[in-house]
């Protein structure tokens, strides 16, 4: 009968204690459970009197001696305790304050009169209690520095200390932050030393919480755990087992743990209503960054992009970035990005952008034809911004456009042309330059055994220079075209050459293949025609073993002669190898001889 009698000691003064500190909202619920505690106390003890407690105090009946209880009476009991507990559960969720909203007066007087602070248990001050909180982003010109002026404004500051800091370099892309406590009174004074300091403010947030009613509602919590405490010291104190002393005990132990987590919270409250935080961000002055790029290939009368990649390099957002593309004035203007616009008067584009977020990489493009004489062009780009930026080292971009001829020649190599012969030469030409070939002059020199006849596209005689000539006014970059002329082999000499070259008013990049040497190898006069006809009418009359011996000598002696009188021919036109020839004259007369004697030997 021990556990549910000790079960019913602990709920009916838990009970009465929170029954009056609900209010007047829950004094019918309040007088129901009492009835119900008093009708199980009866219930378990009928001979024992209870002395009965207004319901304000609810203070329980001192023990007195107890009857025995039958097993079903034991079983009531149980139950009608654990309907009591129920009750209990619920009138402590109805009267739990709301977080956030202060107590009502009726409850902080029942309060004030229920219960109170222990002797080593303190509330701090309960005054109106605000936290106030604050971030600032400052544009500083060298972090280092700003951050020993910032510990020199705290450390002016009485009660102000740095919790924290991060501390970076001067990087653009690194930010440094430090995070200060200060008294709530000089929060604002700190606010705007720290903005003063500063180039630029890029952000700024301060906040103030009203933690009162949360403050009061810790409070009132506490003094209804500290009434818990007090009333299960006085049950621990009338307990008269070992057992019952122990239970006690451990809900003893549970209230105080309750009373200091809601004296922590009391204090961290306090802590931070009495000072407020400000983290500074210290942002490094941000690069503005101009890149052009040059194009792969370009060529006078040609439009090529030309792109510009302008860079926010830093942590800090970039106000009215204004772009300016100064075009070369022999570029013509044709088109450019959004919002990019073209200024005649300037003969440039401008993009206006609002605003770039840090880290922010824009790419803008204008297109232009090439129209000019060959000089080069330069285009210009720069940036500016309302914001303040590291300096003018990198906001500005130019890309040069150099110009150059490059002419080139392809002529026929060494040929073979007979003597009194007519020969066809075709000469290829091309400018692989990007500018234009102004004044082109194509010039063949002819050998002296060469004799002119007619030229195609223009091409001229010059007696002076023994040469042809053709002239072009101009010849645009990638053009190319060819030339030819006829002429005739005159002289006989074995090896003759012709110089091809050509050149333009411009210089050339690579003078290399301006010039070209070609060979020409000279065949004899026909001499061997002739021998193809006597060949023919020899071989009519040629011998017959039939004929008479006078005939046949008369053959094979103008054969000798014909012969002989080759080799003569050929040694005086062919000096080199005329020894050769004679020889072969002699040779071949020999055999003539021997042939003649061997005939007449036969007929005799």
């Amino acid at each position: 009968m021990r556990g549910p009698r000790r079960t019913l000691m602990l709920a009916v003064p838990l009970a009465a204690m929170l029954v009056a500190s609900c209010g007047e909202t829950q004094s019918v619920s309040a007088e129901k459970i009492v009835e119900k505690s008093v009708a199980v106390e009866r219930f378990v003890a009928p001979s024992a009197p209870m002395a009965a407690a207004p319901a304000p105090a609810m203070t329980p009946a001192p023990a007195a001696a107890r009857g025995v209880a039958t097993p079903v009476q034991v079983e009531k009991l149980v139950t009608q305790t654990v309907q009591v507990e129920t009750v209990v559960e619920k009138v402590v969720e109805v009267n739990a304050p709301v977080q956030g909203s202060a107590p009502t007066a009726e409850s902080q007087s029942q309060t004030s009169t229920s219960s109170l602070l222990t002797a080593e248990t303190q509330i701090p001050n309960s005054g109106r209690k605000v936290i106030r909180t604050g971030s600032i982003g400052i544009v500083v010109a060298d972090v280092p520095t700003s951050v020993k002026a910032i510990r020199g404004i705290v450390a002016s500051i009485a009660g102000a200390f740095v919790s924290h800091t991060e501390i970076g370099g001067n990087e653009p892309y690194r930010i440094s932050s430090i995070t200060l406590r200060v008294p709530a009174e000089r929060f604002d004074e700190t606010v705007e030393r720290i903005r003063a300091h500063g180039r630029e403010v890029v952000a700024e947030d301060v906040t103030g919480r009203d933690v009162t009613a949360a403050f009061t509602d810790i409070e009132s919590r506490m003094r209804n755990a500290q009434a818990t405490e007090k009333q299960l010291l006085e049950i621990m104190a009338t307990a008269r087992t070992v057992q019952d002393t122990l239970e006690v005990q451990r809900e003893v132990a549970r209230v105080r743990e309750q009373i200091e987590t809601f004296q922590g919270q009391l204090n961290v409250l306090a802590d931070q209503a009495a000072l407020s935080t400000i983290t500074v961000r210290l942002h490094p002055v941000p690069d503005l960054r101009v890149e052009r790029g040059t194009p792969d290939r370009y060529a006078m009368h040609e439009s090529v992009e030309f792109p510009i990649t302008v860079i926010n390099d830093g942590t800090v957002e970039l106000r009215e970035v204004v772009v300016r593309d100064q075009l070369d004035p022999d570029l013509v203007f044709q088109f450019a990005t959004k919002p990019g616009e073209y200024e005649e008067s300037t003969h440039s584009v401008v993009w206006t952008i609002d605003r770039m977020a840090p880290g922010q990489s824009l790419e803008l493009r204008t297109t232009a034809r090439l129209e000019g004489d060959g000089r080069t062009m330069e285009l210009r780009a720069k940036a500016s911004t309302a914001s303040h930026v590291r300096g003018a080292d990198l906001d500005h971009d130019e890309v040069t456009l150099p110009f150059f001829v490059d002419l080139s020649l392809d002529k026929e190599r060494e040929v073979e042309v007979q003597v009194g012969r007519e020969l066809s030469y075709t000469v290829g030409y091309a400018n692989r330059g990007n500018a234009d070939a102004r004044d082109v002059r194509l010039v063949e020199g002819l050998p002296a055994g060469i004799e002119f006849i007619r030229a195609t596209k223009g091409g001229r005689y010059d007696a002076d220079q023994h040469a042809i000539v053709w002239e072009f006014p101009e010849l645009a970059p990638g053009a190319s075209g060819s030339v030819s002329y006829l002429a005739r082999l005159e002289s006989a000499a074995a090896r003759q050459w012709f110089t091809t070259s050509i050149e333009a008013t411009e210089r050339d990049r690579a003078a290399v293949d301006n010039r070209s040497v070609t060979f020409l190898t000279a065949i004899p006069e026909p001499e061997d025609v002739v021998v193809e006809e006597e060949e023919e009418v020899v071989e009519e009359d040629a011998w017959d073993p039939g004929e008479t011996v006078e005939n046949s000598v008369e053959v094979l002696t103008g054969i000798g002669q014909w012969v002989a009188n080759a080799a003569i021919v050929i040694g005086i036109i062919v000096a080199p190898i005329g020894a050769a020839v004679g020889a072969i004259g002699l040779v071949a007369l020999g055999v003539h001889r021997t042939v003649i004697r061997g005939i007449r030997r036969r007929m005799q």
